[in-house]
C-alpha cells in the first residue's frame, strides 16, 4: 500500500530534525538535505510511490526548494535561515495556493520564523522543521 501525505510528512520531519546540518548558506543546507531526503539508513523515501524533486516549479514565479510527489498531491519543502517572517508567510502562501500542494514544510534554523508561522495557509496545512546546525 502506497504511503498517505500524513506518512510522508512524519517521515520528512524525521529526517530534517533528526541530525545536525553543516552549512553557512541555504544552498549548502539543500545540498545536504537533498541525499537525506531520498535516502536515510535502510529506508527510501525516494521510491515508485514517492518522488522527489528538487527545485520544483510551479510557474515563471514559484520554484520551491523541494516538492516530495505522493500520488497526484506535493509535500513542498523550504529551505530558509534568514528573512522576515511576512515575506517568508507569503512565499509558502503563493507555493500553498497551487492545487496540488497538500502540505508545506518550512524548514528553518530560525526559531523566530518557525514560531511564527502559522498551522494553515491558504488552506492548507504548514509544518515546520527546526533545523540543527553545527
Amino acid at each position: 500500500m502506497p504511503p498517505s501525505v500524513d506518512d510522508v510528512v512524519v517521515a520528512i520531519l524525521a529526517r530534517l530534525e533528526g541530525r545536525r546540518w553543516i552549512g553557512a548558506t541555504e544552498r549548502l543546507i539543500q545540498e545536504a538535505m537533498a541525499g537525506a531526503l531520498v535516502m536515510t539508513g535502510d529506508q527510501r523515501l525516494d521510491d515508485e510511490a514517492v518522488s522527489v524533486i528538487r527545485e520544483h516549479r510551479f510557474d515563471a514565479r514559484d520554484r520551491c526548494d523541494f516538492a516530495v510527489r505522493v500520488g497526484d498531491k506535493l509535500v513542498v519543502i523550504e529551505v530558509k535561515l534568514t528573512g522576515s517572517t511576512v515575506s517568508v508567510a507569503k512565499q509558502i502562501q503563493r507555493y500553498a495556493s497551487h492545487e496540488e500542494v497538500a502540505v508545506v514544510i518550512l524548514a528553518s534554523a530560525s526559531a523566530r520564523l518557525i514560531a511564527a508561522m502559522p498551522v494553515e495557509l491558504g488552506g492548507k496545512r504548514v509544518s515546520c522543521a527546526y533545523l540543527r546546525r553545527m
